[in-house]
Formats: C-alpha cells, structure tokens, sequence
C-alpha cells in the first residue's frame, strides 16, 4: 500500500514471515519520524520503534510494527487532519514535494477509467 503525506510517501507491506507485522518503508526519513514520534507519545511502555536503513533495499528506511498498533498510529496522524485540499496543504508545507505529488496526481486521473464496466452503485452526484 502506499500513502502519500505532507511528509512524504510511505509503502506499506505485510512481513512475510510474520503475517500480523506490518513493514512500513519510505525513500527519505521524513515521513517516518512523525510515526515514530506519535508512537513514543502513546506506547506507554510498549516496545519502541526503531527506524532502521537498508542501503541495498529500494525503501532506505524502515520499521516493523503491528499491524494493531500501526492502526493506532496512523489514527494519530490523521485525527489532527484539518486541511480541505491535500494539493495546496503540501504546496505550504513542503515545497519540496509538490512537483512529484502532481506528476501522480496528473498520472493517477487515467484510473478513473477503471470504473468502465464496473456494476451498478447508487451515487449521489455533489
């Protein structure tokens, strides 16, 4: 799975050997810390997470976590979410982002194509 925060994207995949643990990976360590840090505020004595990096892996760095416990962190990174549109939000906090996140942006418009086919579901046009 992959997400895209205002940090950073991140990839998401389950440990093949340890089906309830969860790898999450990024590019740059940006986008882990605020997970970490999340994580240190509600562990209550829980195991801590170590990022750790990989210079032969195609994610540099990464975690291992549960997947209950991923669960928990992610709710505290998004329960603060206050933003109404992803696109201006990382354009103010980080520029740095910007150009690849509307090369997916532009390059992710095709998938609505897939719906074609698709069987029927009532929507409500806004």
């Amino acid at each position: 799975m992959w997400i895209y925060t205002d940090k950073g994207s991140l990839s998401i995949v389950a440990d093949k050997f340890e089906p309830e643990m969860l790898w999450v990976r990024a590019r740059s360590i940006a986008p882990l810390l605020p997970l970490v840090e999340i994580w240190d505020d509600k562990r209550q004595g829980a195991q801590k997470l170590t990022i750790t990096k990989n210079d032969r892996a195609d994610y540099l760095y990464r975690f291992k976590v549960t997947k209950s416990v991923f669960l928990r962190i992610f709710a505290g990174y998004i329960l603060p979410l206050e933003y109404i549109n992803f696109k201006d939000h990382v354009g103010q906090a980080n520029p740095k982002l910007v150009n690849t996140y509307y090369k997916v942006y532009s390059d992710s418009l095709s998938l609505e194509e897939l719906d074609e086919g698709i069987g029927t579901v009532e929507l409500v046009k806004t």
